[in-house]
């Protein structure tokens, strides 16, 4: 199989590392410049168009193509997500932290003002006010189970209505 030229591969890895990540598409492991091959999904090396590249580690490049032995063209190749970033890694702990904290809060005194559910619940959450922000929004949303009520001129956070239902 024909090597990619260097103009083209400088030209095009930068593209696959911004759209893909810096990963192996099959493993997930982080590789390099140096490390990491641009593969052409169909094994047509002609074919540069970017749906049909992905990068690998030069490991899963050889279990993919391998040397010396017949191949199938077109062969299914399982292609996984590059791992979450260290963000989106805790943002799946502390959202759950901070919804279970504040629908248990909800529970025992019925309502919490939302100052105070956003500024605590970052602290429990281990996160920040403006992160809770974020959840407490997608939980007062059309599809959510709270809503915000304004008693005496204060916003408070209370379940909706058909959530109080027993």
């Amino acid at each position: 199989m024909s090597r990619m030229n260097s103009r083209t591969r400088k030209k095009l890895y930068p593209i696959l590392v911004l759209r893909d990540g810096e990963y192996c598409n099959m493993c997930g492991k982080v590789g390099s410049t140096k490390s990491l091959i641009i593969d052409h999904i169909d094994n047509n090396p002609r074919n540069n168009a970017l749906h049909n590249l992905q990068l690998l580690c030069r490991g899963c490049n050889h279990r993919k193509n391998p040397r010396g032995e017949a191949k199938p063209k077109n062969q299914n190749i399982e292609i996984h997500e590059p791992p979450a970033s260290k963000e989106m890694l805790k943002n799946e702990i502390c959202e759950p932290i901070f919804r279970d904290w504040l629908e248990e809060e909800l529970r025992r005194w019925g309502r919490k003002e939302v100052k105070d559910a956003l500024n605590a619940g970052a602290e429990v959450a281990g996160v920040s006010p403006a992160t809770t922000e974020r959840y407490l929004s997608k939980m007062t949303s059309s599809a959510g189970k709270l809503s915000v009520v304004v008693i005496n001129g204060v916003k408070f956070v209370v379940f909706k209505d058909i959530w109080n239902r027993k």
